[in-house]
């Protein structure tokens, strides 16, 4: 028989041997840093702290807030709960009393967010005692010993989620809930309680109904707001159109995924209405329709301990352009699933694509943007490990992908793999209704709960406790470093620094075909591009191809295909090879090919052409300087136009 020690080793193992092979051919990796987020002091604890969120202040990201479903233990003062706090870029963490809560010392549902200049942070917390009692928060300094103040204090809302900005000097939040509990408002509960002035003495806030049609009763519980720095404010929620059956044990939902957007930073007379679906003329786009979503408030054995409470939608904007938009959401596709969805609108939301990622058995999705555009995608998945006599034993397994294209491909990096059928279930959620993931520049910040087992088999890039463990043993450790603990969920924060770009770059001019229009002289063109590696070591770089269009107007541009030259290495990249890359089916073409590497190469051009006799009539040798790029290691800074170097 196989014992639960040994499959658990050689799944693990399995899957950090497919990650290391995956990731051998990159020649940029990116850094990543994974970190426990349970202090040294609180070593012996063992709490579900579920359903983590975290904010990173954009003005000094060595500022990280993060919270969970974590008591004070009786280290906080009475009626006070935690947040986790690090001034350190999140390597390290402590905790900081600052909730205002009761004897419980912990909250319900807690989102926290930093304004984009400020440094003030913002949190939305159903605040005990109470039942579904929204509290919004504020502290200038998250650091200190100062209780956050509260700027709204109301009844009756679910799941409050926070976002923050500054505008003018002003800093402005919006937190979308669900005034749900009990209905109100005709069923109509998405709701984004927001404030134009919230870092002022007295800030106004008022709560916005977003939700435009007739519902079953309700919305979904999730509404999340995104923010783009041009005043452009997007929204995502579920629509409920049916439901039949209770909400314990189970109900089915029937329901619309829609997006809400306001151009005018939610200023105007009637915010968040301009966006229209044309089918039916009213304020919201609906993005999907009639999907059905399971609702089991229980928690299920065949999904990892968790529940389906269709809690699971997520919203972010290209920072580059607010017209870009990237949404995703969970519902059921078969019988027994539950499947993660991703989409994009390029127009504002008013029209968007099909699938660009499915992810069957799946929770907790989260989308962020950086500011290069690149696309991340945080979830978690559960899987089946192994059958052990009359158990099935099942992993969650915490992806971030990341894409440049649109999900046409993609770089997934598995952040952790941990046992989900340990510890038991003490309340739901079991690891939590959402993580978090947002974007600062090109880096990502992020957060999820899981299996906190000190086994370094269950994060593949690495981890760091604070808390005491052993991990020759798999063993946590109490405050002594003695005392065994049992397992139990932990939040861990990670952060992925973005791979330098190479060092140096190439852009060689072709010419191909014969052109149609009198932009050259009449003939054929012909392009050759031989690179050559100088080195007595292989070298791995990669190239790309913008197409030049006549009139002044930009062509497509590929993505990146990668390449590799042994040491004296040579080899060419012609006509078909960049119309193929182009998936290009003119007669005439011409751009750029980009070539980018680590090392020196030779990059030589030849152009030939020929007339009406077919012969070559000219013929050009060039050769391509390198240019070091801006950001890449060691590479001399870029003069700004006009400066001398």
């Amino acid at each position: 028989m196989t014992t639960p020690g040994r499959w658990q080793r050689g799944w693990w193992m399995a899957s950090i041997l497919a990650v290391l092979v995956a990731g051998a051919g990159e020649s940029h990796a990116a850094q990543v840093t994974v970190v426990n987020m349970i202090p040294l002091a609180q070593s012996g604890e063992t709490n579900q702290d579920s359903e983590p969120n975290l904010a990173v202040n954009p003005a000094n990201p060595l500022q990280v807030a993060g919270s969970a479903f974590t008591p004070s233990q009786g280290f906080c003062g009475p009626n006070l709960a935690p947040i986790f706090v690090s001034s350190d870029g999140g390597n390290t963490w402590a905790m900081n009393c600052i909730v205002p809560s009761d004897g419980s010392g912990m909250t319900s549902d807690i989102t926290v967010r930093f304004a984009e200049t400020s440094g003030n942070l913002y949190a939305g917390i159903l605040r005990r005692p109470g039942g579904f009692r929204l509290d919004v928060l504020r502290t200038t300094n998250f650091l200190g010993a100062a209780v956050m103040t509260v700027l709204v204090d109301r009844q009756f809302v679910d799941q409050p989620y926070v976002q923050a900005t500054t505008s003018s000097g002003a800093d402005r939040v919006y937190v979308g809930d669900n005034a749900c509990c009990p209905t109100g408002f005709g069923g109509r509960t998405a709701t984004i309680d927001q404030s134009l002035n919230a870092g002022s003495a007295a800030p106004v806030f008022n709560a916005i109904r977003i939700e435009s049609r007739t519902t079953a009763g309700q919305d979904g519980p999730p509404v999340r707001p995104a923010v783009h720095a041009d005043g452009t404010i997007y929204g995502v929620f579920y629509h409920w159109t049916n439901r039949v059956g209770n909400f314990s044990p189970f109900a089915t939902i029937t329901s619309d995924v829609v997006v809400i957007r306001d151009d005018n930073g939610g200023g105007g007379a009637t915010p968040f209405t301009n966006l229209v679906d044309p089918g039916d003329g009213l304020a919201g786009m609906r993005v999907v329709q009639n999907r059905t979503v399971p609702w089991a408030n229980t928690s299920q054995a065949t999904f990892g301990q968790e529940r389906f409470v269709g809690s699971n939608a997520t919203i972010a904007v290209d920072p580059r352009n607010s017209s870009t938009v990237y949404i995703a959401w969970a519902d059921r596709v078969g019988t027994s699933d539950y499947t993660l969805h991703v989409r994009r609108s390029l127009d504002r939301g008013l029209t968007w694509s099909g699938d660009l990622r499915t992810i069957t058995n799946a929770t907790n999705p989260a989308l962020a943007i950086s500011s290069e555009g690149t696309v991340g995608f945080l979830y978690q998945q559960v899987v089946r490990v192994a059958v052990v006599g009359n158990a099935v034993i099942q992993g969650w397994v915490t992806h971030l992908e990341r894409t440049t294209d649109a999900f046409a491909t993609l770089d997934d990096l598995i952040l952790a793999q941990t046992i989900a059928n340990a510890p038991p279930v003490t309340f739901l959620p079991y690891i939590g209704d959402y993580v978090h993931l947002m974007a600062v520049g090109r880096d990502f910040y992020g957060i999820f709960s899981a299996n906190n087992t000190p086994d370094l088999a269950s994060f593949p890039h690495g981890v760091h406790y604070q808390r005491n463990a052993n991990f020759a043993t798999k063993t946590l450790l109490a405050l002594d470093n003695q005392t065994p603990v049992p397992v139990s969920i932990d939040p861990f924060f990670f952060k992925v620094i973005a791979e330098q770009p190479p060092k140096f770059q190439y852009a060689a001019k072709f010419i191909c075909g014969k052109p149609d229009t009198p932009v050259l002289a009449p003939g054929t063109y012909f392009t050759a591009i031989n690179v050559h590696n100088p080195g007595e070591r292989g070298v791995g770089f990669r190239k790309k191809f913008a197409v030049a269009l006549p009139g002044e107007r930009p062509g497509l541009v590929s993505r990146f295909f990668d390449a590799r030259l042994g040491p004296d290495e040579a080899f060419e990249i012609d006509c078909p090879d960049i119309l193929k890359h182009t998936r290009t089916r003119s007669g005439f073409l011409k751009g750029f090919a980009v070539i980018e590497s680590d090392t020196e190469l030779d990059v030589v051009a030849v152009y030939t052409a020929a007339g009406a006799s077919r012969l070559v009539e000219t013929m050009e040798i060039t050769r391509v300087p390198p240019r070091r790029r801006a950001g890449a290691e060691g590479s001399d800074p870029v003069p700004a136009p006009g400066v001398g170097r």
